[in-house]
C-alpha cells in the first residue's frame, strides 16, 4: 500500500500523470470544441445550481486544490469537461478512480448555452 501512494505522490509533480473517470448527468450535452473554455469556480454545490445545470462529473487522483497549483491538472480536468458539455467546474465531494482516491468535479453548463 504505502508503495502505491509513494509513486502516486512523486506521480503528480513529476510527470504529470493524471487519471480520470467522467459521467454524464441527467441528458447527454453536445460535446464543446476541443480547448474550450472551462471557469474553475470555488463553489457550494446549491449555489452552483442556482445558475447552471450540471451536465456531468469528473473524479480525477488528485488532492483538493490541485488544479490551483498544477496546471496539468486543470487541462485534464477542463477535457474532460469539454466532452462532457460544461463550461464550468468546482469541486463537490471526494471520489475514487479504481482504488485511488480523488477529488469529484462536478461539471455544469450554464443555463441557456
Amino acid at each position: 500500500m504505502y508503495a502505491r501512494w509513494a509513486a502516486l505522490v512523486f506521480c503528480l509533480p513529476c510527470t504529470g500523470c493524471l487519471l480520470t473517470n467522467s459521467v454524464h448527468i441527467g441528458p447527454p450535452q453536445a460535446p464543446r470544441g476541443e480547448g474550450c473554455a472551462v471557469t474553475f469556480e470555488q463553489l457550494r454545490y446549491q449555489d452552483a445550481i442556482s445558475n447552471y445545470d450540471q451536465v456531468g462529473a469528473v473524479c480525477a487522483n488528485v488532492t483538493e486544490g490541485a488544479a490551483d497549483r498544477y496546471e496539468f491538472v486543470r487541462r485534464g480536468v477542463a477535457e474532460e469537461a469539454c466532452g462532457l458539455g460544461g463550461d464550468m467546474v468546482t469541486v463537490v465531494g471526494t471520489c475514487a478512480v479504481g482504488k485511488v482516491p480523488g477529488v469529484e468535479y462536478g461539471v455544469f453548463r450554464r443555463r441557456g448555452t
